[in-house]
């Protein structure tokens, strides 16, 4: 979801209508699943997305939910069960997991909001544009996603490929994925 609230705010960066506080220097873009027609939604989030969606979320249990995410982390860093609890913590609290059906929305967004996103992905120039991207990711494929984002932006767009790594490349190596930050943003 972060990947679409990014693009909105290039967006009205892009129009002028980003408020006069923030000055934008640079974007970092990571496993964002934002070229929905090249995307690889997992049998989960098509589930969600499905007429069937309300009763999925609702019949959504701890081991189903944990089986789903842990079906986009990479091989070599599978998700651990302390990280799967907390996740699944986060969500359920107060009942959350009976309203992913309406979660899966920003998917749609993504569809419905396609030109403005993703051609303010193409037109911002005030700053530097970074993809960090997860190559093993299943979901947003470096073979298709990362290749549409590339082609949006083929002239300028720095991009740094953290091999064996999946969807969440900040959850699977947090150090690895801090280093390339460290990188990105050239601190040492």
């Amino acid at each position: 979801m972060g990947t679409s609230v990014c693009a909105e705010i290039l967006a009205r960066d892009v129009e002028g209508s980003l408020p006069k506080e923030f000055e934008l220097s640079g974007c970092l873009l990571f496993n964002g699943n934002m070229v929905m027609d090249k995307s690889s939604l997992i049998w989960g989030q098509r589930l969600l997305r499905s007429p069937l969606g309300f009763l999925a979320s609702r019949l959504t249990f701890s081991w189903i939910f944990k089986r789903s995410l842990g079906s986009v982390f990479s091989a070599g860093h599978p998700m651990s069960s302390e990280e799967g609890d907390d996740q699944w913590a986060l969500l359920s609290t107060r009942g959350g997991y009976a309203i992913n059906h309406k979660l899966i929305e920003y998917t749609r967004e993504r569809v419905e909001r396609k030109e403005r996103w993703l051609g303010a992905v193409k037109e911002w120039k005030k700053g530097r544009l970074y993809f960090l991207w997860g190559m093993e990711d299943p979901v947003a494929t470096a073979e298709l996603q990362l290749t549409a984002w590339k082609e949006l932006r083929p002239e300028d767009v720095e991009v740094l490929e953290l091999k064996g790594l999946g969807h969440y490349p900040q959850i699977e190596d947090p150090k690895r994925f801090a280093q390339a930050l460290k990188e990105i943003l050239k601190v040492k």
